[in-house]
């Protein structure tokens, strides 16, 4: 299976009732967010619209992102396409001309639409691998003390315990107080350091939302306000139903969230079985369109339907945990899991297993990493506070109530077929996990003695990792997020420069001193700052020649888009996202191109928290790849120190 060379990395009013916090959500996240209905949106009115950038301005970031992956030759090919753009009277200027328009008439942002359809909806590719992120949490320590799973032992597989319960309540618990804060439109808004607004209205695309197949082009159910007062559990691959909001807008109680889930184990243990329709979320996006309209020919079918498509989030109660129950074996539970008792796609699917392990696997589509991450970080934190006020909440819920399913002629071949896809998906694909500590630094030790930006310090750390690994300078993305801007979502960092390439070819060589090598590193890493300023302004290149090439008509053609430094360059084999600080959790996704890595990475005060998948069959290897990034991060480390 090979994944998608695409550019990855993704009111109304409230009523009274949704905008009553439980008791416990008051109190807690008051301390923590400082919570005050209505101020959620309330600086929305003061952020700009995304730039459309100087054409000009784009053409010198694409060269010089292109210039370290090519010979004089290709080059000199590339800066005559890039002369033919910048030609006055060009179709270069026309499609400018074309997408200034187009950003005129549009309520909030030239980009949005354009992103969502062309980054994610139309692709075909299945997205458990290809699109969806996954999130591993920290344990909680309160949890893991349980004799169930001391010292490190798994519960037998088709089993399940007291501290999954326990932790699955809580957890839900605590999404549901972020979910009804979000209603009130309660959350403080995010800011810069010196107090400019960040955009909101991501937030409003976590619960109550599900990506529906199409043929051709999917389409994201995005309701706003959202009226859903129930969520999905997932047992043995059977969906249940459970409400957890009352009439009154307030959420159930941790103790009631843990009856219940012990009553929907117990509904399902009591019937047969229905086969597990979730691995078709994991299929082909055609293919799973096709199934999914010939099961809403039944009645039955389409009120299950509506009530996974609905539901604020999806919890998977999992009644194993893999391998021997680390952090490197579970991660691979919460990425795909085989997609066994899985709906891939939820944007919100809370995953616990029987040894109380938990995560997320998000559907990427409706919002970037930042925003999730800031509401697990939130819940996680006030995990233990949460659980302590386990009767704050409501009580009265009617019992879970299965989902059932009507297979139509047909649709156990379907699933067949399905599973086999899956199978042979995940063989394809490899994902593992590095805590480096102790001898490598952090955050706090950057600042001080190597003097750079974190994020700057890991993405060369990176690249050194690439070239030591490969021997090439790779077209690297990293995630800038937008949201200065309205409605902003990300721009592309092409971390790859002349200045990274003369970093990572020197460092190995005995010939430099330590001095010249760290002032190449230093001047590699101030260019990686402003080229990552530049993006978060919106002043890559990546969406500005997308909305451009969007904008030719049927016949035209540009060189630059021929040339075929266009492709090498936004064919990413190092795909990259920093969800920083990683205190609370790990995070990943699968790798963009067959031949290249996935790596995602926090820079902690004290640590690095690094995943790095890849797709088997080329000539890379995640573990390989992990233990040379380690002795980058150490050798790196080594030689500030010796010249600091």
């Amino acid at each position: 299976m090979t994944p998608p060379t695409l550019l990855l990395a993704r009111t109304a009013a409230v009523s009274s009732a949704a905008r009553r916090l439980p008791a416990h959500a008051t109190s807690t996240a008051k301390r923590a967010l400082s919570l005050a209905p209505g101020q959620m949106l309330s600086r929305q009115h003061e952020l700009p619209r995304l730039p459309v950038p100087d054409v000009a301005h784009t053409a010198k970031v694409y060269l010089a992102s292109v210039r370290p992956l090519v010979d004089d030759a290709a080059y000199a090919q590339t800066e005559a396409a890039v002369a033919d753009l910048l030609a006055p009277g060009s179709l270069g200027e026309q499609l400018q001309t074309r997408l200034l328009a187009h950003d005129a008439a549009q309520p909030d942002s030239w980009l949005e639409e354009f992103w969502l359809r062309n980054a994610y909806l139309i692709w075909r590719c299945p997205t458990m691998l290809n699109v969806n992120w996954w999130c591993q949490f920290a344990d909680a320590p309160h949890l893991m003390r349980d004799a169930e799973v001391a010292q490190g032992t798994v519960p037998p597989k088709g089993t399940f315990t007291n501290v999954q319960f326990t932790r699955a309540a809580t957890l839900t618990a605590g999404f549901l107080d972020a979910h009804l804060a979000i209603q009130a439109e309660a959350l403080p808004v995010d800011a810069t350091k010196s107090g400019s607004p960040f955009c909101m209205n991501q937030y409003k695309y976590l619960f109550g939302v599900t990506r529906i197949p199409e043929p051709a082009c999917d389409k994201i159910e995005t309701p706003w306000p959202v009226t859903a007062k129930h969520i999905i559990v997932l047992i043995r691959g059977q969906p249940v139903k459970l409400t957890v909001i009352d009439a009154h807008g307030k959420r159930a109680s941790v103790r009631t969230l843990e009856h219940q889930l012990r009553a929907a184990v117990a509904l399902v243990d009591a019937a047969l079985p229905f086969p597990d329709m979730g691995v078709l979320t994991a299929e082909d996006r055609d293919v799973w369109a096709k199934a999914r309209q010939e099961l809403e020919f039944s009645p039955a079918n389409r009120a299950t339907l509506k009530d996974l498509d609905e539901a604020l989030f999806a919890v998977a109660l999992d009644d194993v945990t893999l391998g021997d129950g680390s952090h490197e074996a579970t991660h691979h539970q919460i990425f795909h899991n085989r997609a066994h008792n899985r709906w891939f796609d939820k944007a919100i699917q809370l995953v616990v297993t029987n040894t109380a392990r938990a995560g997320v696997n998000g559907e990427h589509s409706p919002s970037d990493a930042v925003v999730p991450g800031a509401i697990f970080n939130y819940v996680l934190a006030n995990e233990e506070a949460i659980r302590a006020h386990a009767d704050h909440g409501a009580d009265d819920f009617p019992a879970p109530q299965r989902l059932v399913w009507d297979l139509p002629h047909g649709m156990e071949r379907t699933l067949e077929t399905a599973r086999a896809n899956v199978d042979a998906a995940v063989d394809a694909i490899d994902s593992t996990l590095l805590h480096a500590t102790n001898t490598v630094g952090g955050a706090s030790w950057i600042k001080q003695h190597a003097k750079m930006s974190p994020d700057s310090y890991a993405q060369l750390a990176l690249q050194l990792t690439y070239w030591r690994d490969q021997n090439g300078i790779p077209a690297t993305y990293e995630s800038a997020s937008t949201r200065a801007y309205k409605h902003g979502r990300t721009e592309c960092v092409r971390t790859q420069s002349t200045a990274s390439a003369a970093f990572v070819q020197a460092f190995d060589k005995q010939a430099l001193t330590d001095n010249e090598k760290l002032a190449l590193l230093r001047t590699a890493a101030a260019t990686h700052a402003a080229t990552m300023k530049e993006a978060s302004q919106g002043r890559g290149c990546d969406r500005h020649l997308l909305g451009l090439r969007l904008m030719l008509q049927e016949g035209e053609s540009l060189k630059l888009f021929q040339d075929p430094s266009f492709a090498l360059s936004s064919t990413f084999r190092l795909s990259t996202s920093n969800m920083s600080p990683g205190t609370y959790l790990y995070g990943g996704f699968g790798a963009v191109t067959a031949d290249g890595y996935g790596c995602n990475y926090a820079v902690d005060p004290e640590s690095f928290k690094f995943s790095v998948s890849h797709w088997k069959g080329s000539n890379t290897d995640a573990r390989r790849f992990r233990e040379t990034l380690h002795a980058s991060l150490t050798d790196i480390y080594q030689l500030v120190n010796r010249v600091d």
